[in-house]
């Protein structure tokens, strides 16, 4: 029996479907975020390291450049069968997957589980055993149990779904602005103007001290009500760079999300 490669795009997402009993490998990178064209190992960490200095994530992006090798060179073809998870409404389980597609000899030889429009969940202590239809926007929210249960739905992109991939990716990477932020907008992965995401995580901010863990925690939230955006660590470096323009006050080590207090700046 050929061995089965389950290849997703975030940690958790492989956590869960690990604990499902489907060997799963992830990949450590998120190119929601940061340069892409081209896709450069040095170029990348240079990003995160200038955009989490000072936090705990600052050389986050430097202890995972083995394990980011490991996972292109584990996931080429090869004898072992290939099934891609995903869901579209993640901005970095989407953005991993056009990446992946583009670096395919042959787009339409992998398979594909395509989880945007969600998975029939059975609920057996119920009443009514009927199924619910749950609607993760990312895939690391479902239970093992549920990724157990389901059947293997993986399929072969057609030609025209792999072509329109490949230029949705192949675009992005030419825009100018491409460098810095990718969201979702209505389904469709896009260049977001980096300066409306403060916006966001100043709304979370109170008046009152709080923790900036909360802060980004509502940031989070609020911006992910269909879709999922910007991940914690980079909100966090967004609300340092509002302490920094006065914004908002802080108080304690702005390395630790966890410890840090947070509260708007008291206006004249």
């Amino acid at each position: 029996m050929t061995d089965t490669i389950n290849i997703t795009f975030t940690e958790s997402s492989a956590g869960a479907l690990n604990a499902a009993g489907r060997p799963a490998l992830a990949l450590p990178d998120d190119l929601s975020l940061g340069p892409i064209d081209p896709y450069d190992l040095e170029a990348r960490e240079a990003f995160f390291r200038a955009l989490y200095a000072g936090t705990e994530y600052e050389a986050r992006y430097a202890d995972d450049l083995n394990a980011i090798t490991a996972f292109w060179e584990e996931t080429r073809p090869g004898t072992a069968r290939r099934v891609v998870w995903l869901t579209r409404r993640s901005a970095r389980e989407y953005a991993g997957f056009l990446e992946f597609l583009s670096r395919e000899p042959d787009p339409c030889g992998i398979e594909v589980v395509d989880l945007t429009d969600g998975i029939d969940v059975l609920y057996e202590d119920e009443p009514d055993p009927g199924p619910d239809r749950i609607v993760p926007i990312s895939l690391g929210e479902l239970e093992p149990d549920w990724l157990a249960a389901q059947q293997d739905e993986g399929r072969a992109l057609t030609p025209d779904e792999a072509e329109y991939y490949l230029r949705t990716w192949k675009q992005l990477k030419q825009d100018e602005d491409s460098q810095d932020v990718r969201t979702l907008w209505r389904g469709q992965l896009c260049h977001t103007v980096s300066a409306t995401i403060p916006q966001a995580v100043l709304d979370a901010v109170p008046d009152e001290w709080t923790s900036a863990a909360r802060v980004i925690g509502d940031a989070l939230g609020a911006l992910s009500m269909e879709y999922d955006q910007c991940g914690d660590a980079y909100l966090y470096s967004r609300l340092l760079g509002l302490v920094e323009m006065g914004w908002v006050e802080a108080d304690g080590d702005t390395r630790a999300m966890h410890i840090l207090q947070v509260r708007r700046a008291p206006t004249e």
